[in-house]
């Protein structure tokens, strides 16, 4: 029988890296924070304890929502885990992503702790991708369907930023479209094989994800579903914060400038998109006539923040019980 892979102990090297990426995560907050708009902008900020108390509470439910995409993704697999559970691990993963020391990382972390709920780790990591590349995928096409295809059908593109606009659109549909057609030419032809290693191997995910959930047409709906309802509810709490800071934009915006924004989070930049998100947000909403982007990101990048404390304390008691799951498995 085939040994399962297993995660590796960080190494000095990744220890660097991580320490290159906080420098550079610290190094984008500083700039931004020195720019006399975005300073002005700041000093004007009051978040309410309130405001703040219900964007913690949206986040989680939000989290939950995508916690229950993971358990129909496991359920496609044929590696039920009970929601509960997942939502635990899901809830430590937050946690890692803040606060690890190394470049481990959240989705490791829920890996590495998912093996002792019975699930092999190969099966846990094509999980995990799935999800990631699920959420991505319902993010372009909001930003595509609502935003991008909502503003320029009302032909609200007048102004200096119109060209970011369509760019940005233009970029957004030729990700999809690659996207999808890598998927179809694995599923058909095994593309991933025939790649070299750092690109076929996301590849082939892709696939034996694909296949995996095609085996359960409502299972994969589902996941569908919850994949844009979940990156919709985040939308509509970026809105809210919004709102909150005076920046009074309507809903049609929002879904592009935080579609944009999200995929900026997903350059291997600094931990958690700190730092490129909020130059991202800074940036687009300062083209469309605010000045509180970066105030906007920080507040969110704070509900985030408070909201994966919960994950610590699970942390130390899942530590007591099985250990560490990095060192164990490694």
């Amino acid at each position: 029988m085939k040994s399962e892979p297993e995660p590796r102990r960080p190494t000095p090297s990744r220890w660097w890296w991580t320490g290159l990426r906080l420098v550079v995560a610290a190094a984008l907050v500083v700039w931004l924070l020195a720019r006399a708009r975005n300073r002005e902008a700041l000093s004007q900020v009051q978040v309410s304890v309130s405001t703040l108390a219900v964007c913690v509470v949206l986040y989680a439910l939000c989290q939950a929502l995508n916690c229950c995409k993971w358990g129909l993704i496991l359920g496609s697999m044929a590696y039920p885990v009970r929601f509960g559970r997942l939502l635990r691990l899901y809830f430590i993963g937050m946690f890692a992503n803040w606060f690890l020391p190394t470049s481990v990382g959240g989705d490791l972390v829920r890996m590495g702790y998912l093996t002792a709920e019975g699930v092999p780790f190969s099966i846990g990591a094509l999980s995990v991708f799935m999800q990631r590349f699920t959420g991505m995928a319902a993010i372009l096409l909001i930003g595509l369907v609502l935003g991008f295809g909502g503003v320029l059908m009302a032909g609200a593109t007048a102004g200096p930023w119109r060209g970011t606009l369509e760019g940005t659109a233009v970029l957004a549909l030729v990700a999809l479209g690659v996207a999808v057609a890598l998927a179809v030419l694995e599923e058909r032809w095994r593309l991933g094989e025939r790649l070299p290693a750092g690109l076929g191997r996301p590849l082939k995910k892709v696939g034996a994800g694909l296949r995996a959930m095609g085996r359960a047409p409502l299972l994969l709906l589902a996941v569908v579903v919850l994949s844009v309802l979940f990156q919709s509810c985040m939308v509509g709490l970026n809105a809210i914060l919004g709102a909150a800071l005076g920046v009074r934009l309507a809903a049609v915006h929002w879904t592009w400038v935080v579609a944009v924004a999200t995929v900026s989070e997903m350059f291997p930049l600094a931990p958690g998109g700190l730092g490129t998100r909020e130059l991202t947000m800074a940036s687009t909403l300062q083209q469309l006539g605010f000045a509180q982007g970066a105030a906007v990101s920080l507040a969110l990048q704070a509900a985030k923040l408070l909201t994966s404390l919960p994950g610590g304390v699970l942390m130390l008691v899942a530590a007591r019980r099985v250990g560490p799951p990095v060192e164990d498995a490694a």
